[in-house]
């Protein structure tokens, strides 16, 4: 198991200790669990934005979605297309 396997799971474990039911269908702890890693996620996209500038900052966040989309799809086709159309188009 690489690196990113191993975290992946550790934060499927931290998820399901903290948010039992969210990976259950229960849509309060669901939004609960996702609002937590999306502030993660927010400040590590923060400090990729000011401390290696906004070209790399960019590209951070593009790889982010990219990733969450391939993940998505990977697990569920239709969610991840479903994710695609309601991202707002590139610029």
């Amino acid at each position: 198991m690489n690196a990113s396997e191993k975290f992946s799971e550790e934060l499927i474990d931290l998820i399901r200790k903290r948010y039992p039911k969210a990976l259950q269908g229960d849509i309060g702890q669901h939004a609960e669990a996702t609002t937590a890693v999306a502030v993660a996620m927010g400040g590590l996209l923060a400090f990729s934005f000011r401390l290696n500038g906004e070209v790399l900052g960019r590209t951070t966040l593009q790889s982010v979605v990219k990733t969450i989309i391939e993940n998505a799809s990977a697990i569920d086709a239709k969610g991840a297309e479903i994710i695609r159309k309601s991202l707002p188009p590139a610029h």
